[in-house]
């Protein structure tokens, strides 16, 4: 009933800049509009259906068996609402999944690193990757640097994320997430 409240409230705000505009709608406009009105009001259902799909079925990444399993609870839903003729469609997903990944430093000072593969990135074959690192500061710069500095190598791009309540830490990094990979890839880098 709060959600309801919530959701009525807000519908309230949105419209009320529009209060004085009634008068422009034809009679008929409004009494479908009040119907609609009093409908949500008396309940669709649309909350709870979400709330069943989000509690009992959880996270739903395409071509994850969170995917299927809402697919699953989509047909028995619909079922059980009673629509007829309730069916699947065989579709092709494209999906990335995370391997697992080792990085180290090999020479002079042999030791571990902390990494991860970024969402989408190409894998390395299975006997692994060694080559020098070179390091720069920014996508600006990988892009300005001649190509016998990069080919062969792997790239490291120093472009520090900065905490932020808002989030535009990540923004401003962005872009060496975005475009580091094909800039380091057209100069011919080994990785980045």
């Amino acid at each position: 009933m709060m959600h309801r409240r919530r959701l009525v409230a807000a519908l309230l705000a949105l419209a009320s800049p529009l209060a004085g505009a009634a008068d422009a709608y034809r009679p008929a406009d409004l009494a479908a509009a009040e119907q609609l009105r009093d409908a949500a009001l008396a309940g669709s259902g649309s909350y709870e259906l979400v709330a069943s799909l989000t509690t009992e079925v959880g996270p739903r990444l395409a071509g994850s068996p969170g995917d299927a399993a809402a697919v699953a609870w989509a047909q028995r839903k619909l079922a059980a609402l009673g629509l007829a003729n309730v069916r699947t469609q065989e579709v092709i997903v494209p999906q990335w999944v995370r391997g697992s990944i080792e990085a180290r430093v090999v020479a002079p000072y042999p030791q571990p690193l902390a990494a991860v593969a970024l969402g989408g990135s190409i894998g390395t074959q299975e006997t692994g990757l060694e080559a020098e690192v070179v390091g720069f500061d920014s996508v600006e710069a990988l892009r300005a640097a001649p190509r016998e500095q990069v080919e062969g190598r792997i790239v490291y791009l120093g472009t520090r994320t900065e905490r932020s309540r808002s989030g535009s830490g990540y923004g401003a990094a962005l872009p060496s997430r975005m475009q580091g990979p094909s800039e380091a890839g057209r100069l011919g880098a080994a990785a980045l």
